[in-house]
């Protein structure tokens, strides 16, 4: 496989990663539009737990086919540096860990959850 080959998997398969955040993106923006927007959502407990139940499912989900991804990009890259053991100039993409990528994605994940239950909790009545 030449160098050019190996650099036109890589930005394909970052696309598709790309694509990947943009479905957590969008379903988490959604959620938390529709939580502010309206009060319904926040008027049952149990409509709103499974929403948050549902959020939390789906973010499971997303996580694993992201931290699959990420896992082929960084091997990726780690091929397209070998490739280029004779060259001077190295190209290294330097993807996002496995560990920061983890953080980063439970830390949204967490501060939605504990942001749509605060916003459920202020509009409860006493």
């Amino acid at each position: 496989m030449e160098l050019k080959d190996a650099i036109h998997i890589y930005q394909t398969h970052y696309s598709q990663i790309d694509l990947v955040w943009g479905y957590f993106s969008t379903v988490s923006i959604a959620i938390l539009g529709f939580t502010l927007g309206t009060e319904r959502i926040t008027q049952k407990k149990l409509e709103f737990r499974a929403v948050q139940f549902g959020y939390l499912i789906f973010s499971m989900g997303n996580f694993s086919a992201l931290y699959s991804g990420q896992s082929d990009l960084i091997k990726i890259n780690n091929f397209i540096i070998l490739l280029q053991v004779d060259n001077e100039l190295v190209i290294d993409f330097s993807p996002i860990g496995l560990m920061g990528l983890s953080s980063f994605y439970w830390a949204v994940v967490a501060s939605m959850l504990i942001g749509l239950q605060y916003v459920y909790k202020s509009r409860i009545r006493p």
